[in-house]
């Protein structure tokens, strides 16, 4: 039985996304906090590093391993592949951040396009062939999500 997919509404993946901002603020504050300072209160080039390569593997881990960042797992949406409608490799998930990237240095259009798009795709969505749909079975608990991804 097929069953019918839902794609996941503007307000939610914003929603998603400003939580996950917040996680990923927290994240460098309490990296910030364990960082040796310096005399002069200049940001460390090794800081910056790490907090580049957090944009970009904190999706990746999350995704690959739940199909949701946190942020989407409370908005109750979750991403799948487009053509088999299942999990997308790391490869793809990579691809798609680094998507999400350029989509938002450029103005934001690349993720404005999804107001506009029949399957609610960004620029990063359509780059990695993936769809965010809302979780038809987001009201499971965070260790069945967990059993189910292994």
């Amino acid at each position: 039985m097929q069953r019918r997919i839902t794609y996941a509404k503007p307000g939610m993946r914003v929603f998603s996304a400003l939580l996950d901002l917040f996680l990923y603020v927290v994240l460098l504050i309490v990296l910030a906090a364990a960082w040796p300072m310096t005399d002069d209160l200049t940001v460390p080039m090794g800081f910056l590093v790490i907090a580049a390569a957090l944009v970009f593997f904190y999706p990746v881990f999350f995704l690959t391993g739940w199909l949701a960042t946190p942020g989407m797992m409370l908005a109750g949406i979750r991403l799948i592949d487009v053509k088999e409608g299942d999990r997308p490799g790391v490869v793809r998930l990579a691809l798609r951040t680094l998507g999400w990237v350029a989509g938002l240095l450029l103005f934001g259009l690349g993720l404005l396009i999804i107001l506009r798009d029949d399957r609610r795709q960004g620029l990063h969505d359509k780059m990695a062939g993936t769809l965010v749909i809302e979780d038809d079975e987001a009201n499971k608990s965070l260790a069945e999500l967990i059993q189910e991804s292994k």
